[in-house]
């Protein structure tokens, strides 16, 4: 604690970025509206490939296609208009010879097409953790980010 404000001192400051603001300007403009609306056509495809012949495909491309996907829109967990998103990080070593500097999560929209979402310009950054050592507590950085999506769906906004 700080002996004057008697206020806790953390043990390490990051940087977190909202995706919220990203997904609502991403259907602001009808150029990457109409791109973030690929992954609608492509669940209403799936939808039709379930009704026809139980959800086999003659061709799988992306990830729509997986088992997991198919179940999630058979089950009808995901609906056309939710905006599907992936979450990654890792270790970045910013200088050469030293250890991993900082931690960086970065959210993937897949709505888009196969060829657009893993565009420099559609790769969103989430956080950055500083380093140089890994979190001990990665959940404790993760928590906002992931707080935040959920905050998303309780005003309608599905993620």
């Amino acid at each position: 604690m700080d002996k004057d404000t008697k206020l806790p001192i953390p043990r390490q400051i990051y940087l977190s970025i909202p995706i919220g603001p990203v997904i609502q300007l991403l259907h602001a403009s009808l150029e990457s509206a109409l791109e973030m609306a690929y992954g609608e056509r492509v669940i209403l495809d799936i939808q039709k490939q379930i009704d026809l012949n139980g959800g086999l495909f003659s061709e799988y491309s992306d990830f729509f296609q997986g088992s997991d996907f198919i179940k999630a829109v058979k089950d009808n967990i995901l609906k056309p208009n939710d905006t599907i998103l992936m979450f990654s990080i890792d270790g970045a070593q910013l200088y050469r010879h030293k250890e991993s500097d900082c931690w960086i999560g970065i959210w993937i929209i897949l709505n888009l097409h196969s060829d657009h979402h893993y565009r420099k310009v559609r790769v969103i950054p989430a956080i950055v953790i500083p380093g140089p050592k890994p979190p001990k507590h990665l959940d404790s950085f993760l928590f906002p980010s992931f707080h935040h999506a959920s905050a998303l769906m309780n005003e309608g906004l599905m993620v």
